[in-house]
């Protein structure tokens, strides 16, 4: 090794600030996949740790005037002393009228948002509890709304008469917990959390509903076994309920795709990074071999040549190592991304001392990597002569001779000419570098357009309707269909109940129903199949198919609550 560290510690001395380039080329490569992995890493595991800190209930159990006389009533305490239960909330809910799709919340004591169901602050501070006239708002009212902090929020309830009572808040707080963030489950009512003050104040004069927020024993697994228990208690009425867990699922498959296109980057950029970085050690390996020859005639052999060559690059790739994770450091404030960074609990500098150490090896040995085949061929190629032919491109050839107009097989010709001897240029790998960078680029394009496609078009994820009116008191609908058949604004329109609590196979479901109306068949949006025509039909979902072990054209049984088993076929 003494002949190799005699070539290697001149070399350095003489080309520093060439191997200084190359390695802060590295560490830009490097850092850029380094950031980008962390970063996803990072949106990844955002949310869960959101619900982690924020000990979101398991179950919120709603009950009161509100769902009328259809669905059962309990006392708070009895729901709070059920065996499953291991801690208990009770709020009120407050029907908004305008802007209809928020819901009021207000906490019976300092439990939410203290000890049980905490929320991130995004900006401002929590309403004073003994101030009726402050709120603080989730960050997707703040966004629809056009709310900050200090702002004042305009509020119609519907009062206990029946009659719409309006309310001006000021906006104390923003917020961010679980249950507040998009996709929603079910309808998707934006939270707005109003004091215990209020709660005292108006839950006599307007319509509201009692809420008790559970945590349970065995977590989500419990909550069918409490919604038995309940219905049990009412007699055999259903109680409106709300698990968290369902939305929890597809808050972060949402913010998982996210994460996902951030692993697709990295894994370009990566490709990308060992392209440029290894025709870069390659046109090094291929100047500084000019010598190789008058090293082989004073006795050095070809194995010390190229663990030079290796000895060289592992320099250059650890250099470039640590500018690549100190520029990654520096990066890291710019991730999560979306969803995640506002459910991210320490946004900043982060470190991710696994993806940091991973990745700083990994600038190593791929500084490394491309310059070992280079060094070898170097060190084992014959003296060349001081005039090297030029190399033809084949390709670029044929491709010049296809060509009839003259000056364009020129331009070819000299486009992709490689040149010769210490000015040859790695055309192939060039060519490949760009053609990847393109493909990644039209990848991203993409991607990103057919999601914005994908959430600008509801009824590709099933939501084939623009608004819902109902009846909040489980009176007749009859007049709110006669004006809506006859206004000429609406196009299309469908009856339908919601929230039906059904068990199919032993799996508790909540349907949506189709009729009476013109246009049944608005509810349902069949991805295979055929839309339900006859009163025994059903449409399932895909988890529901795949959780009964059913597919369709099988009949099935389906349990309600307040009629014995029906039969139906399974019709898409």
């Amino acid at each position: 090794m003494t002949a190799v560290w005699m070539f290697v510690r001149p070399e350095l001395r003489g080309r520093w600030r060439s191997w200084l380039v190359l390695a802060v080329l590295v560490g830009l490569s490097g850092a850029l996949v380094i950031a980008v992995v962390a970063g996803a890493r990072r949106t990844d595991a955002a949310y869960q740790g959101l619900v982690a800190w924020s000990r979101s209930p398991d179950d919120l159990i709603v009950m009161g005037p509100g769902q009328g006389s259809a669905f059962g009533s309990v006392p708070a305490e009895t729901v709070a002393r059920l065996p499953q239960v291991t801690a208990a909330a009770e709020l009120t809910g407050f029907t908004a009228l305008e802007p209809a799709t928020i819901i009021l919340l207000a906490p019976a004591d300092g439990g939410i948002p203290g000890s049980f169901w905490r929320r991130k602050l995004l900006a401002g501070r929590l309403p004073a509890p003994d101030q009726p006239g402050q709120v603080d708002i989730s960050f997707t009212v703040a966004q629809s709304q056009h709310l900050g902090v200090g702002g004042t929020l305009r509020v119609v309830l519907l009062g206990a008469t029946g009659k719409p009572v309006p309310f001006r808040f000021r906006v104390a707080g923003i917020d961010a917990a679980p249950g507040e963030f998009p996709p929603q489950y079910g309808f998707g009512d934006d939270m707005v959390w109003a004091t215990p003050a209020f709660g005292r104040q108006h839950a006599s004069q307007l319509l509201s509903g009692v809420g008790v927020a559970l945590r349970l024993r065995h977590g989500t697994a419990n909550v069918s076994t409490v919604e038995s228990e309940l219905i049990r208690a009412t007699g055999g009425k259903p109680v409106s309920y709300y698990s968290l867990d369902p939305q929890a699922v597809n808050t972060e498959h949402s913010i998982h795709l996210q994460a996902v296109a951030l692993w697709l980057l990295a894994g370009l950029l990566a490709v990308l990074g060992l392209l440029i970085v290894g025709q870069l050690l390659a046109r090094l390996t291929v100047l500084e071999s000019a010598s190789f020859g008058a090293l082989r005639a004073v006795g050095m052999s070809p194995a010390q040549l190229t663990a030079a060559g290796l000895i060289r690059a592992a320099l250059i790739g650890s250099a470039g190592a640590v500018i690549a994770a100190v520029l990654a450091l520096a990066a890291s404030p710019l991730f999560p991304v979306g969803l995640a960074a506002v459910a991210e609990l320490h946004p900043g500098v982060d470190a991710d001392w696994l993806v940091l150490g991973l990745g700083m090896a990994g600038v190593v040995i791929a500084a490394v990597s491309c310059a070992a085949w280079p060094a070898r061929r170097a060190a084992t190629a014959p003296s060349r002569p001081a005039v090297v032919p030029p190399r033809r491109l084949r390709a670029a050839s044929a491709l010049a001779r296809a060509v009839k107009p003259v000056a364009a097989a020129t331009g070819i010709r000299l486009a992709l000419h490689r040149g010769a001897g210490r000015t040859a240029v790695p055309v192939p790998s060039t060519i490949t570098a760009a053609a990847v960078g393109i493909s990644g680029l039209s990848a991203a394009i993409v991607f990103t357009a057919s999601l914005g496609h994908l959430l600008a078009t509801p009824r590709l994820y099933g939501v084939s309707w623009d608004a819902l009116v109902e009846n909040l008191q489980n009176g007749s609908m009859a007049p709110a269909a006669h004006s809506i058949a006859r206004d000429l604004q609406v196009s299309r329109w469908s009856g339908t109940y919601v929230a039906v609590p059904l068990q199919i196979r032993g799996v508790q479901v909540g349907a949506i129903t189709t009729g009476p109306g013109p246009d049944g068949s608005l509810t349902a949006v069949p991805l295979q199949g055929n839309p339900p025509r006859e009163a025994g039909d059903i449409v399932l979902g895909e988890r529901t198919l795949a959780a009964i072990h059913a597919r369709i054209g099988d009949t099935v049984s389906e349990t309600s609550t307040s009629r014995p088993s029906l039969q139906r076929r399974i019709v898409s």
